[in-house]
């Protein structure tokens, strides 16, 4: 765990807590007098924790985790280990007088910094590879880093060895007869996963996509 992520909150709060399918306390925690707003975060997180760990393959770390609504906190939320702080409009919800929209928010808060709990993850390489074969990359990639170090490289060489299901390859996707490194086919071409996703995750301003017309056709460039 890297030392900023350390919290420790001292306070009369009240809470409501519920426990995940295994075996997680999840505990939402608000100042006296907000007993009904907490419940949809409950439930949010609760559903939210059990996806998480069904998804990645890999159980929550720790035995608890709280959330706790913070008056007049700076950041709209953040990811303490095992203890998340969170603005007051950022967790809260109250049925009777919140919108629709206020729901929504809260829910893309919980889930972000859920996230940060297990993993941040890329839809760029989601529609390329496919949902199974993105799914099966991060998993690997988590698993064999976890606690430890890692390099962009390590995430793309994971992802690309995904498309075989085979993680011994060293590093390389078989494309056709050809043995390349981090490639994958895709639309008839060989396409370098480090390259095109250093132009996401590097390349300073924003990548330029180029569409031209020539009678009924469309090229991308």
């Amino acid at each position: 765990m890297r030392t900023y992520l350390i919290a420790y909150i001292v306070c009369d709060f009240n809470s409501v807590s519920g426990t995940t399918s295994s075996g997680v306390k999840v505990s939402v925690y608000t100042s006296a007098g907000k007993w009904s707003k907490k419940h949809y975060a409950l439930e949010a997180s609760l559903k939210l924790l059990d996806f998480y760990e069904h998804y990645f393959g890999i159980n929550y770390p720790l035995h608890k985790l709280d959330l706790v609504a913070i008056p007049d906190f700076e950041s709209g939320a953040m990811e303490n280990w095992g203890l998340i702080t969170y603005q007051k409009t950022s967790l809260l919800f109250d049925p009777k007088t919140s919108s629709v929209s206020d729901r929504l928010w809260v829910t893309k808060v919980i889930v972000h910094e859920l996230a940060h709990q297990g993993a941040c993850i890329s839809n760029i390489l989601k529609d390329l590879l496919s949902k199974e074969k993105f799914q099966e990359g991060i998993i690997h990639y988590l698993k064999k880093f976890s606690y430890g170090n890692a390099k962009n490289d390590d995430l793309w060489s994971s992802l690309s060895n995904s498309c075989l299901g085979n993680f011994t390859s060293g590093g390389f996707y078989y494309s056709g007869s050809k043995m390349t490194s981090c490639t994958l086919a895709f639309l008839g071409e060989d396409v370098e996963v480090k390259e095109m996703m250093t132009t996401w995750t590097l390349q300073r301003r924003i990548p330029l996509i180029v569409i031209g017309q020539k009678g009924r056709s469309l090229r991308l460039q």
